[in-house]
């Protein structure tokens, strides 16, 4: 495919790779293209989730209605090749979906606090990680334990008053400050999480880290930042989140980046 094709043919061909249908040479050049230009990248990803949506959530009435009148159009252009039919049928169903679906999760009403109440989860853990020869165990233990019982203001107390905070006292503090509303110090501590992690060659916390500073940063309305970050979960096939950041919350967040423009 030449890069200074039409849209349409553009579409049309990205179309055909994501259905599989290119032969084994037009398949190898379109991702050696892929790989390197980021414009493509944004058109691949963009049509592979308006289809994935489609699948999830489509509207039976709507793909009928349109349906008629594209053989309606069809028998006014003789002309018109099956192939183009097919292709404006697609993308018609893709933009009727897309006024579903802004209508179905109130897009006029979509922030990132909505966005947070009804997709966030927090962090639960059953038992104290890197409990051989941790510095302070017994700071650790009582940490674990009051943010276990959801006494987060107990947590956030006892991670002030300990004087080498380890890795996982901070990835609680983390969790209990942004349960606290406190983003911007959530972030902190998570940020901290991140470097001590590499620093220490100790990455038990790393990705858990990743997730809830991506959700810290939603929580504090720096939506670029957390996009960007959950774009990095999403991609990233063995990541501990990749399945948490599906492809309807990740075109929530997309909407709502586009309706700040």
């Amino acid at each position: 495919m030449e890069l200074n094709n039409t849209q349409q043919e553009r579409w049309e061909y990205i179309d055909a790779y994501l259905r599989n249908e290119l032969n084994t040479e037009e398949k190898a050049n379109f991702e050696d293209q892929l790989s390197t230009n980021s414009s493509l990248q944004e058109e691949v990803t963009s049509i592979r989730t308006a289809s994935t949506l489609i699948r999830s959530y489509g509207q039976r009435e709507e793909l009928k209605e349109i349906h008629k009148k594209m053989v309606s159009l069809q028998k006014r252009n003789q002309d018109t090749s099956t192939q183009n039919i097919r292709f404006y049928l697609r993308i018609a169903a893709i933009i009727v979906f897309l006024i579903v679906a802004w209508s179905a999760i109130g897009f006029m009403s979509l922030n990132p606090n909505s966005l947070y109440s009804d997709d966030f989860s927090s962090f639960t853990s059953d038992a104290v990680r890197g409990e051989a020869g941790p510095k302070h165990p017994k700071t650790e233990y009582l940490i674990h334990t009051e943010y276990v019982n959801a006494n987060y203001v107990r947590v956030v107390e006892l991670y002030k008053g300990s004087k080498e905070k380890s890795l996982m006292e901070t990835f609680l503090a983390g969790n209990a400050y942004l349960a606290l509303n406190q983003a911007s110090t959530a972030i902190y501590c998570f940020k901290q999480v991140l470097y001590l992690s590499a620093k220490e060659n100790t990455y038990g916390y790393y990705q858990e880290a990743e997730y809830y500073l991506a959700w810290s940063y939603l929580r504090n309305n720096q939506l670029d930042d957390a996009i960007k970050l959950f774009d990095k979960i999403r991609r990233s096939e063995f990541h501990v989140h990749n399945g948490d950041v599906d492809s309807w919350f990740y075109w929530k967040l997309k909407l709502l980046q586009w309706k700040r423009r």
